[in-house]
């Protein structure tokens, strides 16, 4: 008990008092009686003995079955692939395990009770992290007091293993501290992470199950290097070409109007009704493709949000602005998207979204928005909140869908183009969600990533939200039948309304946020940085790192980067972290440890490689920006300009 106390200081202070231990005729703990009834109803140590034999035959383990969560279509990413391909092939290797085998993973104890499992799971785990989890903070008392530490420590030390405690009480909780030690640990070793439950209880199994959706979404692989590009050019071209209004993320008054936001789920057809009654007196934001949907139906929003780089946005606007025309709609979008998307609007109002490199490089304090993604109902939702409302209504944010055959409304651009059909027969709807209204809900990971930021910034920001969507539960919103809301917040004035929204968030002119750009020392930082990990990587090689080794001296520098090299290292970042997924993903399913070293060494190559191709592609891209904005070209385009714009 002493190292434990010594190590976990925390843990010395928890008494039992509701249960007390049941012993054999020589002392040795048994069971627990919980007064109601007994934990383990039987031997606890033989037990637990069979668990972890059954465990070490056929374990709990998370893994991928395939690399489509590393942004294969990237072409870095795609070009890494080939290349090990190409390299199994040169060692003789046709097939891999369809599970991974290393050590370095980690191992999720959901369950302490006695604490008899313990010291065998130490002895054999092929993970070198183990978090401890318990929500019965008691049991944690017996396991302390019945165990001996010293010695499932010194195994864990010489083992090479980090232990943690979680004595969370509920699912979310223990699901917060296993966020955290896969933070710790990174995101590349959730592929192989192992489970281990040592006894049923509601708030384990419950935290066993979410725990699959939770690491399908850390996995993966957030931003590549050409998309980055892209959305730094997109920043620059808007900022150069537009006045424009920008909002930031400092708290506002409480505004008393009703906001509605729409999106385009299947269920919003079966409230159109109550949603034209509501938006007569609500600020109506839609969402993306729902401005479809509003405007074939006879409603103009007062805002519109858009999220998306990629140039459908635009052709898509485009054509709603020649069919409908967009006169009255204030765009509001991120400073990422398609620089002809502005054009088709009166008023714009941009703002920073998080993480992204042109925010991390360009944003002022306080300006990039969190929670603006993955989807643009998550835009709506955050940048409403920014300027102030709390009372909400959502309509069509279904997040999924009860039908397999009705994925989105029938009004919706899904249902009339090809591009936008074909993308969503390539979606996997595979993650099960509570109905809002009953039921379950199937949805692919960017729904179920967007419910699950809907109810962060619900809950960040204490909104009142009403869901009248019949798709996903959504956290920190209330499900209400869309026929039964009969008033909301009015807007007595649409255009003081406006000229609200206007004074919130500051005036720029056409390049005037550009006034303080300096291309060459954004170069030189950029430099500095794929110089010190050029290095990084040179080291593992010539020390024949293997690729747990690898991350390891990659990780440290990776999390220590925030303020420094004038944030450059944001563009290619995604990239940097997704790669080594890939080089794990082939290495790990590799079994002769011959043959797995020299893959491991192949990909260090490449690795190097392509860091100096994003490297020179960095250079090019700040140069690119240099000369256009030296050359403050184009000029200001009048609000409305459509024709002659370029990306």
């Amino acid at each position: 008990m002493s190292a434990l106390v010594e190590r976990f200081p925390a843990l010395a202070g928890i008494a039992a008092t509701h249960s007390k231990v049941v012993r054999d005729a020589d002392g040795r703990a048994l069971d627990l009686d919980l007064g109601a009834g007994r934990l383990y109803n039987g031997d606890g140590r033989e037990i637990a003995g069979e668990q972890v034999a059954r465990f070490n035959e056929r374990p709990l383990q998370f893994f991928t079955a395939d690399l489509s969560s590393t942004n294969i279509g990237s072409p870095v990413s795609a070009r890494m692939r080939a290349h090990l391909i190409e390299a199994l092939g040169g060692l003789g290797i046709a097939t891999l395990n369809s599970k991974p085998d290393y050590e370095g993973t980690f191992l999720v104890v959901l369950g302490i009770g006695l604490g008899h499992h313990l010291k065998p799971l130490f002895e054999t785990t092929k993970a070198r992290h183990v978090l401890l989890c318990e929500p019965m903070a008691e049991f944690i008392a017996h396991a302390r007091d019945e165990q001996d530490w010293d010695e499932i420590l010194a195994i864990a030390d010489a083992r090479g293993i980090s232990v943690r405690f979680s004595i969370g009480a509920t699912p979310s909780d223990l699901l917060r501290d296993i966020r955290a030690l896969i933070a710790l640990v990174g995101e590349p070793f959730i592929d192989g992470a192992y489970v281990f439950m040592h006894y049923p209880s509601w708030v384990l199994i419950e935290a066993r199950d979410q725990m699959q959706a939770i690491v399908d979404q850390i996995f993966l692989s957030k931003g590549f290097f050409e998309d980055e590009l892209l959305m730094m050019t997109n920043a620059v071209g808007n900022m150069q070409r537009y006045d424009f209004h920008l909002a930031d993320s400092k708290p506002k008054l409480a505004r008393k109007e009703t906001a509605i936001i729409t999106g385009s789920g299947p269920s919003i057809d079966g409230t159109m009704d109550d949603l034209k009654r509501l938006a007569a007196d609500g600020a109506v934001f839609s969402a993306g493709t729902s401005l479809r949907i509003c405007l074939r139906n006879g409603i103009r929003p007062d805002f519109h949000c858009e999220l998306e780089n990629g140039h459908i946005t635009y052709e898509v606007l485009k054509r709603l602005h020649d069919e409908h025309g967009l006169a009255g709609i204030t765009l509001i979008a991120s400073f990422t998207v398609d620089p002809k998307v502005a054009a088709l609007f009166d008023k714009v109002i941009f703002f920073f979204r998080d993480s992204v490199s042109s925010s991390q490089m360009l944003a002022p304090p306080r300006h990039a928005m969190v929670g603006v993604a993955p989807t643009c109902v998550n835009t709506a939702l955050r940048v409403a909140a920014s300027f102030g409302f709390t009372d909400f209504v959502l309509f069509g944010t279904d997040c999924g869908s009860k039908n397999e055959d009705r994925k989105h409304s029938q009004d919706t651009i899904y249902n009339a183009e090809d591009f936008f059909r074909n993308h969503d027969r390539r979606q996997a709807y595979n993650h099960i969600l509570p109905g809002n209204f009953g039921g379950t809900v199937s949805a692919n990971w960017v729904f179920a990533l967007c419910a699950s930021m809907i109810g962060d910034v619900a809950s960040a920001f204490r909104l009142n939200v009403l869901n009248t969507a019949d798709g996903a539960r959504l956290r920190g919103t209330q499900p209400r039948v869309a026929a039964a809301i009969r008033t909301i917040g009015k807007v007595a004035d649409r255009a003081r309304l406006q000229q609200d929204i206007e004074r919130l968030t500051r005036p720029y002119r056409a390049g005037e946020f550009l006034d303080s750009w300096s291309g060459s020392r954004l170069r030189d930082e950029a430099g500095l940085f794929f110089a010190d990990l050029i290095d990084i990587v040179d080291a593992a090689i010539a020390e024949g790192d293997d690729l747990v080794g690898f991350w390891n001296r990659l990780s440290p520098f990776l999390g220590d980067l925030a303020g420094r090299y004038a944030e450059t290292h944001s563009i290619a970042i995604g990239s940097i972290r997704s790669l080594p997924k890939i080089g794990m993903y082939f290495a790990h399913r590799v079994t002769a440890p011959e043959k797995r070293a020299k893959l491991v060494t192949i990909f260090l190559q490449e690795y190097r490689e392509i860091v100096l191709t994003m490297r020179d592609g960095t250079f090019d891209l700040l140069s690119h920006l240099d000369d256009r904005i030296e050359a403050a070209l184009p000029a200001a385009l009048p609000p409305g300009t459509v024709a002659g714009i370029e990306a």
